[in-house]
């Protein structure tokens, strides 16, 4: 069986779901991310232009709290108008921040986890996690020296995620437990700190946001606090201010329907806002035709390829509020055909055949079995139907079959390179995503049998991005 959970991990471990750094605020609001420079990283969701003294782009970059931020063209952070300088891996992890008083470090693994930070305060911070990717245990360290420890135990009552807190330090140790729905706190008791014992009337906006809340302590009010807000949705100040500061392009005013922030919204490679969406991709009469993706003001994201701004064929659909994915076919921006899901919790759903977005036919209650074969192990149907197979050299395909071959949406995983797509007798054809071991390369375009050949957008192993026409083994024949 570990085989097959291999297979479920490699989707969420491969995907780059949330700019580098890992954060779950709903299951996990006790962790930290480091150094923040993305509306996620805040736990914000929506089109966000402004929270608090934040300002955002609207592709969720900090752009401006104190201070201006400043990014390169592959938006990695690289200073502040402060004079603080920032220190990218090339996995995306914000690594570095170098400012007058000496550097602070972020350590992370592999799941974008932050397991360590020196130099903070003084202070280094050592943070350990269970299997769901929580925090269980900080420490702090001085010289060397362990000064405070704190564990952290969690449980559920409904939708409340309860967090004990075990502080043990040389003075004053304590015990608190927190209380969260969706991420946000609503209530906190202490045994030793009566001051402590809260309970916290919280307002959020549509999209989920705490934006006021009201602090009872012991039954009387002690504090009240409201957060302005603001959204590019009906803020057209903000839209300009954004775009001016960190899009660091001229808006191309020729497209035909909406706002085009960058590039050729017309006939060409460009980035369109609308009221409701923003469109990024390739564009013929200034509608998204052939490969993009389409970003939802909620923060959902829908990539693969357009037709008359309606997506078709294969596309790859992420949920910003579940943090789940779909891979499925579409006609004319319905889920029609094919398709199963991978929820937050690294499992399969709603697998089976689609009708307009609704599934009829559940493909995954059929068949439960594990099959171990001479090449590998089976769980589900690898003959004629959705199976998750396992290869005894460590690749993996998890996805549709027929007669035994890849047929269908699915992901395959061969020496640690993903490629996400539908296939035909065991072969890639349309869009697909490609993501390579180094976690750098990738390819979001058009395949045929297997192999790169069409529109594309290709990301070298030294993170140079390349848009245009590609023929097999990423070949660039025609820049565009």
């Amino acid at each position: 069986m570990k085989h097959i959970t291999a297979i479920i991990l490699l989707f969420f471990i491969s995907f780059p779901f949330a700019n580098a750094q890992h954060v779950d605020f709903v299951n996990a609001p006790m962790n930290q991310v480091g150094f923040k420079w993305h509306k996620k990283h805040f736990g914000l969701k929506g089109p966000v232009s402004k929270y608090k003294r934040l300002h955002f782009n609207e592709d969720g970059y900090l752009i401006k709290d104190y201070f201006d931020y400043f990014y390169d063209k592959e938006d990695r952070l690289i200073s502040s108008k402060s004079g603080d300088t920032f220190t990218v891996n090339p996995k995306g992890f914000l690594i570095t921040l170098s400012q007058e008083g000496g550097d602070i470090h972020y350590i992370f693994n592999d799941k974008g986890l932050l397991i360590s930070r020196p130099g903070y305060l003084g202070y280094t911070h050592n943070f350990t996690y269970d299997y769901k990717n929580r925090v269980i245990k900080v420490e702090q360290l001085e010289n060397g020296i362990s000064t405070e420890e704190r564990l952290y135990a969690y449980s559920k009552s409904g939708d409340t995620l309860i967090i004990e807190e075990t502080i043990n330090r040389v003075s004053d140790p304590l015990d608190i437990t927190y209380y969260y729905v969706d991420g946000n706190l609503t209530k906190r008791t202490s045994k030793e700190r009566k001051d402590l014992n809260s309970v916290f009337i919280n307002e959020l906006d549509s999209f989920g946001n705490l934006v006021s809340y009201e602090e009872f302590t012991n039954g009387v009010s002690e504090d009240s606090r409201h957060f302005d807000i603001s959204y590019f949705l009906d803020q057209d100040e903000d839209i300009g201010f954004a775009i001016m500061e960190s899009m660091r392009k001229d808006p191309n005013v020729n497209a035909k329907k909406g706002y085009c922030v960058s590039g050729d919204c017309n006939n060409g490679w460009g980035k369109l806002k609308t009221d409701k969406v923003l469109l990024i991709g390739k564009f013929e009469n200034g509608k998204l035709n052939g490969i993009g993706r389409k970003e939802y003001s909620n923060g959902n994201v829908l990539q693969g390829e357009f037709s008359n701004n309606h997506i078709n064929k294969f596309g790859l659909f992420r949920n910003e509020r579940t943090n789940s994915l779909f891979l499925g076919n579409y006609i004319n921006g319905f889920k029609s055909g094919l398709g199963f899901a991978i929820d937050e919790s690294y499992k399969f759903a709603r697998v089976g055949k689609y009708s307009k977005d609704v599934l009829h036919e559940d493909l995954l209650l059929a068949n439960t079995t594990v099959k171990n074969t001479e090449n590998g192990i089976c769980q589900y149907d690898c003959t004629d139907g959705f199976g998750l197979y396992a290869y005894n050299n460590g690749d993996s395909y998890s996805g549709y079959f027929k007669n035994g071959a890849y047929n269908g949406p699915g992901a395959l995983k061969i020496n640690n390179n993903v490629t996400f797509g539908n296939f035909t007798d065991g072969k890639l054809n349309g869009y697909g995503i490609f993501h390579g071991a180094d976690n750098t390369t990738s390819y979001k375009g058009i395949y045929i049998d297997g192999e790169t050949n069409g529109y594309g957008e290709y990301i070298s192993s030294k993170n140079v991005k390349t848009r245009g026409i590609f023929g097999p083994g990423f070949k660039l024949l025609k820049a565009f």
